[in-house]
C-alpha cells in the first residue's frame, strides 16, 4: 500500500489502519510520536465498512497505519461503504504480506495452575 511518511499524518485524515491482520478505514484523530487515535469503521464485508453508532475510538502504533486515503471512502448504500478497488487491493496485499512471529512464551504461574502467555508481534516483509 501506499504508506506515507509520519510526517503527512495530520488530524481528520483518512487512513486505513490494521487490528488482527484485519484492515479498518478511520479518521487520525491526533498523533503523537508513537502512536496515531484513528475512529474507525466496522467492517461488515470484503471491502465493505460502515461508522458504527457509538464512534470506535482507539491508539495504533504507526506500524499498524497500512496507508492514508486520497478521499474518504465512497458511499455505496444509504449507509455502507467502500475503499476504491485499486487501493484497496493494495491494501489485501500488504495485509498478506505481514507475517506474525513469536516474541515470547512466559510460563505464568496463578493459583497453582500454569499457563502459557504467548506473545505476538507482526511486522512487514
Amino acid at each position: 500500500a501506499n504508506q506515507q511518511p509520519a510526517n503527512t499524518w495530520s488530524i481528520v485524515t483518512d487512513c486505513v489502519v490494521t487490528y488482527d491482520k484485519v484492515p479498518y478505514p478511520g479518521l487520525i484523530m491526533d498523533v503523537d510520536d508513537t502512536e496515531v487515535e484513528v475512529k474507525v469503521m466496522h467492517k461488515i464485508g470484503r471491502n465493505r465498512f460502515f461508522w458504527p453508532m457509538v464512534d470506535d475510538i482507539f491508539w495504533y502504533s504507526k506500524d499498524k497505519i497500512i496507508t492514508l486515503l486520497d478521499e474518504h471512502p465512497w458511499l455505496v448504500t444509504k449507509r455502507h461503504h467502500e475503499i476504491p478497488h485499486n487501493v484497496w487491493k493494495d491494501v489485501e496485499e500488504t495485509i498478506e504480506d505481514w507475517i506474525y512471529v513469536i516474541v515470547s512464551l512466559n510460563h505464568v504461574f496463578t493459583d497453582g495452575k500454569t499457563f502459557n502467555l504467548l506473545k505476538l508481534t507482526s511486522f512487514k516483509l
